[in-house]
């Protein structure tokens, strides 16, 4: 008999422990679940345009994006047309209200000469009303510069 309540004892804390297991394995799945969710909400991109533009020496929108909901842009500016000689200044610049017409200046680069990493990646930067991106060709025969924006949820 004291055999018998010992194999009980043993069988029961064995369920007990499978619950568990159980109950633990479910908030791990769970857990993970939510952060696929997120990660995949966070790698979300959509395409908002490509292409080509001249230089002419003016400050030129090389893209602008405006919206109503959260986002962030990002994307890439190509200089590999740029020889010796040759300056760029590339503008990023942020809308803070529906009402405003002004972009505000958020950053700028010059670049100057060849660049031996011609590809300049543009960090996204969250908005709710519009982001702008502009090109201005400073010194150099005018060049063409290739480009290609994303936009990206915010987390």
């Amino acid at each position: 008999m004291e055999r018998d309540g010992w194999l009980i004892g043993v069988t029961l804390m064995v369920g007990v422990f499978i619950l568990a297991l159980f109950i633990y394995m479910r908030s791990v799945q769970e857990s993970l679940q939510g952060s696929l969710k997120q990660t995949q909400q966070n790698l979300q991109l959509q395409h908002l345009g490509s292409g080509k533009m001249l230089a002419d020496g003016s400050e030129q929108i090389l893209f602008e994006f405006v919206c109503i909901t959260p986002f962030k842009i990002e994307g890439y500016v190509n200089l590999k047309n740029m020889a010796d000689g040759d300056t760029v200044k590339i503008g990023e610049f942020i809308r803070l209200g529906i009402n405003d017409k002004e972009y505000a200046l958020y950053d700028d680069h010059d670049y100057k000469d060849k660049q031996a990493k011609p590809m300049v990646y543009v960090k996204p930067k969250p908005s709710i009303y519009g982001a702008k991106i502009t090109l201005q060709q400073l010194a150099g025969l005018f060049k063409v510069f290739e480009w290609e924006f994303y936009k990206g949820v915010t987390s």
